[in-house]
Formats: structure tokens, C-alpha cells, sequence
């Protein structure tokens, strides 16, 4: 599978502060804790997966609070702070997460969950 050009820059974006993502984004969508949309706080990421948010993750965006998204919509596209509700791929939203509780740090995977 081809990377979308977004998760591969949202990988050093969480990098820099000492939490390394996997490169595609259906691999990302497994890394955090969901979150609801009303949830939402700044740095969550938000998945997409068409059509209509089904099968695996094709496009992530990073929530950066009051209803706002930065996202390259597509490949050779700038980077961007749009409404997430104006995203093209809106309709095929999938779920939301919180990296920060479970990223992987210095390059290790998060403990497995017991439960």
C-alpha cells in the first residue's frame, strides 16, 4: 500500500516530540486510544478510510482544535487549516485517536492492554 502523502508527514510532526507513528495511516489508526468527536483535543488524529469510512485508513489529518484540521488533501497539495467538516473526504470519516497515551516512544511499541 502507497502512503498517503499526509501519514508520512505526520510521522516526524509526532517524532519531534518523542512519539514515532507508523508510516501509513491504516497502521497509525491502531496506535492510540479512540476518542469521540466531541472529545476531540488538539493533536488527535483523524482517520479516513472510503468510501463512507470503511475498511483500512487512507488518509489522517491532525486535529488542532476549535473544529480545525491541518491536512494536505491529496498528494503535491500544501499543507492546510480547513474546518474538518469542509475535508473533501468528510463523509468517509472512521474514527478519531489519541496518540499520546499509547504512541509509540523512542521507537517501541505501546505495552499490550490487559483486560
Amino acid at each position: 500500500m502507497t502512503a498517503p502523502v499526509w501519514s508520512m508527514r505526520s510521522t516526524p510532526v509526532y517524532a519531534r516530540y518523542g512519539l514515532h507513528l507508523p508510516r501509513d495511516a491504516a497502521d497509525q489508526q491502531h496506535v492510540g486510544a479512540p476518542v469521540s468527536l466531541d472529545d476531540l483535543a488538539p493533536g488527535d488524529l483523524l482517520f479516513f478510510a472510503g468510501p463512507g469510512g470503511k475498511g483500512p485508513a487512507d488518509h489522517v489529518a491532525i486535529y488542532v482544535g476549535g473544529g480545525r484540521v491541518i491536512d494536505s488533501p491529496y498528494t503535491g497539495a500544501s499543507v492546510e487549516m480547513v474546518p474538518m467538516t469542509s475535508l473533501p473526504v468528510w463523509g468517509d470519516f472512521s474514527g478519531a485517536i489519541r496518540v499520546a497515551s499509547t504512541a509509540w516512544v523512542r521507537g517501541r511499541p505501546p505495552a499490550p492492554r490487559v483486560g
